[in-house]
């Protein structure tokens, strides 16, 4: 029941990100007019994100398993390219991979352009369906020799906030775990502490980040009132607006300990004069497969369901 808490986890509270492509592998089924696809997923981990002509980047490779995200096997080798900001390859690598793992790196010529570059990694089968199957990472390079302003040009204008809250939306009336993740120019985490204000100018919440920019607090949106977020991005000031919440819905909360999951699930009294008294199915998925289905009956405006986790 561990698989069952991971992927119930990962599937209600949102959270985020790295950019990876399915990549898809024919086995032979007993009928030949049809046959099943194996996914795999290759992940590039990099030394780091800027650098400067002349150096090395560093970099791990992993190829997982697509549906259950463990080390495969599969495959014996991976393309991991080197494009510069003219979409140019400029260094190619054939790496090596035993048991999903594998590293390399690449020189840097003193005489590269300073700009952004990208880093492409992909497997021979990922050739049959184009680049939407490729891992790409965006990395920095700077060349202080042509270039006497050495910061980096920034991909975005502005810093920025995101909000992710627990279940999906936020809905008037229900209290929700809202989670959040600030980034700078460059799309690196950046330390940030805030606050939630109403239209009224009354500080509903506080909140404030770890070192990488990443977060959450405790809200619950009133009815016929909007919101905005204030807050310092280090020295800098910054106002933002939080998502529109629903004026009809259901908030869901999770929480585990060593012997079970528990799932609250709550109407505001929109939904719940809609949906009183008829059945509300849970379904849990990971990668793909479910691994858990259920149902309630909505008797009252919150609801709660157990699963043991052994």
């Amino acid at each position: 029941m561990m698989k069952i808490f991971k992927a119930f986890t990962f599937f209600m509270l949102c959270v985020i990100s790295v950019q990876v492509w399915a990549q898809k592998k024919p086995v032979v089924n007993n009928d030949p007019k049809t046959f099943k696809l194996f996914f795999e997923k290759v992940y590039l981990q990099l030394d780091r994100t800027h650098y400067t002509s002349g150096e090395d980047i560093w970099f791990a490779t992993y190829l997982v398993n697509g549906k259950g995200a463990s080390l495969t096997s599969t495959s014996n080798n991976v393309y991991v390219e080197l494009i510069n900001p003219k979409l140019q390859v400029i260094d190619r690598k054939l790496i090596r991979v035993d048991n999903g793992l594998g590293k390399g790196d690449f020189k840097l010529k003193d005489t590269l352009q300073t700009g952004w570059y990208n880093v492409r990694a992909y497997t021979n089968w990922m050739r049959n369906f184009g680049d939407d199957f490729v891992f790409q990472k965006k990395i920095y390079i700077n060349n202080s020799a042509k270039n006497n302003d050495p910061k980096p040009i920034a991909t975005n204008s502005k810093k920025s906030i995101t909000f992710f809250p627990e279940g999906g939306s936020l809905v008037d009336g229900l209290a929700s775990l809202v989670a959040f993740k600030t980034t700078d120019e460059y799309g690196n985490g950046l330390k940030t502490n805030g606050s939630i204000i109403s239209s009224k100018g009354d500080t509903i919440t506080t909140f404030q980040s770890t070192e990488v920019g990443m977060g959450s607090f405790a809200f619950t949106p009133n009815a016929n009132e909007q919101y905005k977020v204030v807050g310092i991005y280090g020295s800098e000031n910054f106002s933002s607006a939080l998502p529109v919440a629903l004026k009809k819905g259901f908030s869901l909360h999770v929480t585990a300990d060593t012997a079970n999951i528990k799932a609250t699930i709550s109407a505001n009294e929109l939904a719940f004069n809609e949906q009183k008294g008829k059945p509300i199915s849970v379904v849990i998925k990971h990668a793909g497969d479910i691994v858990y289905t259920g149902a309630i009956t909505l008797t009252k405006e919150v609801s709660s369901l157990t699963i043991p986790i052994k």
